[in-house]
């Protein structure tokens, strides 16, 4: 990254001749941008596409043209991510004297570990092992899994209540980690006909975490399950009924023998954020930023586990609102403010990945491409064109972060509505700054029925009305520029994106979800006044073990938390810079 003092001299010589001398936010240049942006041409701007690298391409375009300075390398931070995962070359799946076949008879899931296994299998019912106040059930009560393939029941033996007493527990990641801690060897996961009438395999898809599990993990049809079974004289139907009407686990040794490798291949792209400022022209204020952006990434094509609410259909899902608009938006702010000469510099950027879980914004912090304690503010812009014309609202969130932040957006409203929201944390890549400490200020116009279709298109955006929100945030943006105290942050809200809320506690940790490899998980951020913080864990800190089970990923994290209970004491292992802590933290 350029040193701030590099930026100042490139500026010097570079950036002052491109500004407009016609700055005014328009109607027909957020079109244009709207426009490009939305245009069947890009594909959905997906992450790692041609039409997710043109979308970044022409945003720095729009900066050049602006006479930003760029940040990284010419306007681009780059990072890596995975975007899709796919069976590789090496499966196999092997039972007596036969060979079964990829995708009709078998297919590794799309988190599982490569690596193959020969042993015997064991059916362990629904993978349960699990007690709380009114049910205790364990599926490995009567059986040892050491050095087995686990055959397991996807869903629980509630699969056709309307509400499950075993809902916390019957995830299939959960599931795969339970036999991980019995020393399983590999796990076969069957769909029983509740999930799957037709028993039809799990399509591979990438879920948006990039750890997987410990141990190869399969699925397999409900025909292929019940030849392994056929030697104890029973098949799936017969062991779901009888677990329903008995009420209890059961679970059965096969004495068959299974020869299987799980080989996934993960495809890496390239994904970039796009970055640049306009620096500021007071001596001493230069050095602080305000900074505005908006993610310019969408869900491409669709299909399964992009995102799309259609995932059923293949078509270009182009995001004129989510977020063209919010592009468009900031490219027009930047133009009016290049013109300004604010006191305090202005940092621009469009980030990627966002669709994925705020994975850009996230690595923009992480990997400190600009000093974090200096960023005074960070305006997110994400669906901001569809002004409702009649109500004009737009809501405000974050409006906590700061004690007059409020104040500040009621100033400039001229005729819009303001609904706030004042917690800091959110689904978009503001969480990233309010997680560092950074007040916030998120707006939108609303989600609507063509959020994540096909449907979200140029035709449907209220241009006039995104004229007012824009020029409503530029006025915002110019007045945290140019006055003499920055906000103060104060905490609204939880700093954690809660996956943890339908548990009985919580730690009280943001997780990091850039962490990658099954080395432990990160921490990016601990809430004030809860456990963590109470027992001296830190942002930065990553958490290998909790009263001595692995804690190797988001998963196990998880897992391991729906296991404890409030009042107890327990102990957490992690790592402080290289070095092995354990921390006693009270429930």
């Amino acid at each position: 990254m350029k040193s701030f003092t590099s930026l100042l001299l490139f500026i010097m010589f570079f950036g002052s001749a491109a500004v407009n001398a016609d700055p005014e936010i328009t109607a027909s240049e957020i079109e244009a941008h709207i426009k490009y942006l939305a245009s069947d041409e890009l594909a959905g701007r997906k992450p790692g596409t041609p039409g997710g690298l043109a979308a970044a391409e022409y945003i720095r375009g729009q900066f050049l043209k602006l006479g930003m300075t760029p940040f990284a390398d010419n306007f681009f931070h780059h990072f890596r991510l995975v975007s899709k995962v796919e069976p590789g070359r090496n499966n196999k799946f092997q039972f007596g004297d036969k060979s079964f076949v990829l995708n009709e008879d078998y297919i590794p899931m799309s988190f599982s570990a490569p690596g193959s296994a020969k042993g015997e299998v064991v059916f362990a019912g629904y993978g349960l092992d699990m007690s709380n106040d009114s049910l205790s059930w364990n599926d490995y009560a009567d059986i040892d899994a050491g050095g087995k393939w686990v055959m397991i029941l996807r869903g629980d033996p509630d699969n056709n209540a309307p509400v499950s007493r075993f809902s916390d527990f019957s995830q299939d990641r959960l599931k795969i980690i339970e036999s991980q801690d019995r020393k399983a060897a590999g796990v076969l996961l069957v769909s029983p006909p509740a999930f799957n009438e037709k028993d039809k395999l799990i399509p591979m898809f990438y879920d948006k975490v990039s750890d997987g599990s410990l141990i190869p993990v399969i699925n397999i049809t409900r025909a292929l399950a019940d030849e392994i079974l056929a030697g104890s004289n029973t098949t799936i139907e017969n062991l779901i009924d009888s677990t329903a009407k008995l009420d209890k686990p059961i679970s059965v040794a096969t004495n068959s023998v299974v020869n299987a490798q799980a080989d996934v291949v993960k495809t890496k792209v390239d994904a970039q954020n796009v970055a640049g400022i306009i620096v500021g022209s007071d001596p001493l204020l230069k050095d602080e930023f305000i900074l505005i952006g908006g993610h310019y990434d969408h869900i491409g094509m669709g299909g399964l586990g992009s995102g799309s609410r259609t995932p059923d259909t293949s078509a270009v899902h182009n995001g004129a609102d989510d977020n063209a608009s919010g592009i468009a938006g900031i490219l027009e702010i930047a133009e009016l403010i290049a013109n300004e000469k604010p006191k305090r510099s202005l940092v621009v950027v469009a980030f990627d990945a966002e669709e994925m879980g705020v994975l850009g914004s996230a690595q923009f912090v992480k990997d400190s491409v600009l000093d974090i304690a200096k960023v005074k503010a960070m305006i997110n812009l994400d669906m901001i064109g569809r002004l409702d014309k009649t109500s004009k609202s737009i809501m405000v969130g974050g409006s906590g972060t700061s004690p007059i932040s409020e104040q500040i957006c009621d100033s400039y409203k001229n005729g819009l509505v303001l609904k706030f929201s004042k917690e800091g944390l959110g689904p978009s890549d503001h969480a990233s700054f309010y997680s560092s400490d950074v007040p916030v200020f998120f707006l939108s116009t609303g989600a609507h029925e063509d959020y994540h279709t096909p449907e979200d298109d140029i035709d449907k955006i209220n241009f006039d009305g995104t004229v007012k929100v824009v020029q409503f945030v530029s006025d915002v943006a110019l007045d945290l520029l140019n006055r003499n105290e920055s906000l103060a942050f104060t905490e609204a809200g939880p700093k954690v994106r809660d996956s943890s809320r339908k548990l009985k506690i919580a730690l009280g940790i943001m997780p990091d979800f850039t962490s990658k490899g099954n080395n432990g998980l990160g921490i990016a951020a601990v809430t004030q006044g809860r456990p963590a913080e109470a027992a001296g864990m830190l942002k930065g800190d990553v958490i290998t073990a909790i009263n001595g089970m692995s804690v190797k990923n988001i998963y196990e994290y998880m897992a391991r938390l729906k296991k404890l209970k409030p009042g107890q004491q327990i102990t957490v292992d992690i790592l402080r810079d290289g070095k092995k802590i354990e921390l006693i933290v009270d429930l």
